[in-house]
């Protein structure tokens, strides 16, 4: 077993326009990690894109100052957190002036089918001689599809895939278009993101979830390579199993102490790890996304 060693954390400034989207923050290399565990704090003030337990993470901005902090880890534990510190820029390079940026954003952008997304209008039109009337249209299978005004509006989507979303302003009269911006593939609708447990997940066992067991099991989500914190449970051996949604054990690991679960062979979705040792079972809900 090889000891992470990480740099001591420190502490990363930048600022960002409201409604910036896949914005790129990159983690030097910590010798020995197999996973960079990203937390964005606090968590509804940005929507992560991709890259968990990756060195490159990618989120979108909303209107609000944010911390994202970045977690190197291996089979043996975690190293020293990096903050990394992100405040919105109100000055003139960044404002939105009417006629030169239009800002909006979403939260979140990676969301379960039938989960709400909540828009954000951020263009300011107090310099503009003629300002115009948001008119919103949120893509495929949205609902509702289109929207007026600046918001905010809660939309939701019935199908799964990337969505574009278009905002417009209009003349006072609603029909002449003054200005346009596009976010091309902005929303990701997918079943692999959480939006609660599915009811047949109750398949599993008659037991509740032990969700408010932290840092039993790591990185959450994850891209099929699942940690298993031991020293969370009592000395000796322990059995492992993994299910699906449908209550399907996709893996069993017997009279076990191993510290990593491999499922890379596995597609992306909502998964339960219950481990039992002895008279106690532990469960938790985790996340493999690819």
């Amino acid at each position: 077993m090889v000891s992470l060693i990480s740099n001591v954390g420190t502490n990363n400034s930048d600022t960002f326009c409201k409604g910036d989207e896949n914005i790129r923050i990159t983690k030097s290399v910590v010798p020995n990690a197999t996973n960079y565990q990203w937390d964005i704090l606090p968590a509804t003030n940005a929507s992560s894109v991709s890259g968990q337990g990756m060195r490159d993470f990618y989120i979108n901005f909303l209107d609000k100052d944010v911390n994202v902090k970045v977690t190197p880890q291996n089979e043996c534990g975690s190293g020293n957190p990096d903050i990394y510190n992100f405040t919105v820029d109100n000055t003139s390079n960044c404002k939105g002036i009417f006629g030169d940026n239009i800002l909006f954003g979403a939260y979140p952008t990676n969301v379960c089918p039938n989960c709400v997304v909540t828009f954000y209008d951020y263009t300011d039109q107090s310099d503009s001689p003629f300002p115009g009337i948001a008119s919103w249209n949120f893509g495929m299978n949205a609902s509702p599809a289109t929207a007026s005004g600046s918001g905010p509006h809660n939309v939701t989507y019935s199908s799964t895939g990337l969505k574009t979303v278009e905002i417009e302003f209009l003349d006072s009269f609603g029909f002449s278009m003054l200005e346009s911006a596009t976010k091309t593939n902005y929303i990701n609708v997918s079943s692999s993101f959480g939006g609660g447990l599915p009811t047949n997940i109750e398949n599993v066992q008659n037991a509740n979830l032990n969700e408010n067991f932290e840092g039993l099991v790591y990185p959450v989500p994850n891209q099929g390579l699942i940690y298993i914190n031991a020293a969370k449970l009592s000395s000796g051996n322990f059995d492992v199993d993994i299910y699906n949604t449908e209550g399907q054990n996709i893996k069993s690991i017997p009279n076990s102490n191993l510290k990593m679960v491999d499922l890379r062979s596995q597609p992306s979705g909502l998964y339960i790890i219950r481990i039992t040792q002895g008279s106690n079972t532990f469960k938790k809900s985790f996340i493999i996304q690819k």
